[in-house]
């Protein structure tokens, strides 16, 4: 039977033992750094709900839009059956802002649109990344 190294199994013992500190202070400050990805994770949930609120808003807004739309159209088939109620001049301004007010509906839907998918993408791929953690 071979002699059994003692002194070898003392250094690997004390090298596993100083690995093992080393992975403690990892985990320490891996806890350290979750807590604060967490703190984070509310926030960016917060943001989200924001996202969402200003989405519902924006619907509110093509609806009241769609509703003046519908009544300028009212007005305008009024007027064209002889209704003189409302002046040419005034048809002009009502639609002029009605189309102005489309314009910066269109800037802000585009712009709502390419924050969301870059949003729901970081989402995504965060996701992703954290399910393959385990």
């Amino acid at each position: 039977m071979a002699a059994v190294d003692y002194e070898s199994m003392h250094r690997q013992h004390c090298q596993d033992q100083s690995e093992h500190a080393a992975w403690l202070d990892d985990l320490r400050m891996w806890h350290t750094e979750h807590k604060r990805a967490i703190a984070l994770l509310a926030r960016a949930e917060a943001e989200l709900l924001e996202c969402d609120a200003t989405l519902s808003k924006h619907g509110l807004d093509i609806a009241a839009h769609e509703e003046h739309i519908r009544r300028h159209e009212s007005e305008i088939v009024q007027h064209e059956a002889g209704d003189e109620a409302v002046s040419d001049e005034r048809f002009a301004a009502e639609h002029a802002e009605l189309q102005a007010k489309h314009e910066e509906a269109r800037a802000a839907h585009l712009e709502m649109g390419k924050h969301h998918r870059e949003s729901i993408a970081e989402v995504s791929r965060l996701m992703k990344k954290l399910a393959t953690a385990d």
